[in-house]
């Protein structure tokens, strides 16, 4: 029994577009059994934004601020918004191309310039957070403008993630 494992990171830009990564997202796809979807949502990035530019994530109750989210045997709805379905005519017919063996949902949001028009999440390619000296989990407790305004001068001296 074989398992499908990319792990891609969900992405959002403010109106600045500085590049705020939110949320891990981990699809476990076997073969032969149900499938699971894991999301891992950073709360200190989330904290960081304002309500015009993330409302949370569809089935997500971020609130309950768990470290993962599972959602099994059915695909989440951040998925069916932006992959196409099995049961669509052209399911086979890959737009942008995406160059996939199989139909890996993350690596096909990873690679398709297509958006979904009711949010502004995009997917990256997983990588390992890096290391930096200032931690901007550390301005969580400022006050949203001065966050901003804070972010705004540092922002040529730090990584956002």
């Amino acid at each position: 029994m074989q398992c499908l494992n990319t792990r891609g990171i969900i992405c959002v830009r403010d109106f600045l577009h500085i590049e705020y990564r939110v949320c891990v997202i981990e699809p476990l796809l076997w073969e032969d059994e149900p499938f699971e979807y894991r999301f891992y949502p950073d709360y200190g990035m989330i904290a960081l934004l304002d309500s015009d530019t993330f409302q949370g994530i569809h089935e997500i109750n971020l609130s309950l601020k768990k470290e993962v989210y599972f959602q099994k045997s059915f695909v989440p709805t951040f998925i069916s918004k932006r992959v196409l379905s099995k049961n669509q005519e052209d399911y086979f017919e890959l737009p942008d191309g995406a160059d996939l063996e199989v139909m890996n949902p993350i690596q096909y949001l990873i690679g398709t310039k297509m958006k979904y028009s009711r949010d502004s999440f995009y997917v990256i390619a997983f990588e390992e957070p890096k290391e930096s000296g200032f931690r901007i989990s550390k301005a969580r407790g400022m006050p949203q403008n001065s966050r901003r305004k804070f972010l705004t001068i540092l922002l040529p001296e730090i990584e956002l993630f």
